[in-house]
């Protein structure tokens, strides 16, 4: 039997479009899914984990409400933060012939872990944004870039 993934929905937008937990919810404002734009309704009770249900009674996909929430998150702590570290591996060829390797006509490769501040290189970020043919969840740009064409 599969494991069933609990499905609650924390967060909706308030008037004001933005994006806010259940925790910061108050009972009789009106609140909309961030995924399907349908009215929300705050449950704020003793009992259960506090959560956001669709007032119409549909459920939108749940699967594609958390990649919307994921990059608006992304987004806002992109934007919001004077720096943003993205932290990856990565494989350079070794300078010198290793002895170790059977096949002494090959090199062997180095693993490194580079952390790159991207902040450094770009102030912007948009989501759904159409670039070369193609629509990016989210697009990093630089606005000096912008100017500079």
């Amino acid at each position: 039997m599969k494991n069933k993934i609990k499905q609650d929905y924390s967060y909706a937008f308030n008037e004001t479009g933005k994006l806010i937990n259940v925790k910061c919810a108050s009972r009789g404002s009106v609140y909309h899914c961030p995924c399907c734009g349908e009215i929300m309704v705050p449950h704020m009770g003793k009992v259960r984990r506090w959560h956001f249900t669709h007032k119409s009674g549909a459920k939108c996909n749940y699967e594609t409400y958390l990649h919307k929430i994921a990059k608006i998150k992304i987004r806002e702590a992109i934007i919001n933060s004077t720096s943003f570290f993205i932290v990856f591996k990565t494989k350079f060829l070794c300078n010198k012939e290793c002895p170790f390797l059977y096949n002494y006509n090959k090199r062997c490769y180095k693993a490194e872990e580079k952390v790159i501040d991207i902040k450094k290189y770009y102030d912007c970020c948009e989501d759904e944004k159409q670039y070369n043919g193609f629509v990016a969840d989210l697009l990093l740009y630089s606005l000096e870039s912008l100017v500079s064409r």
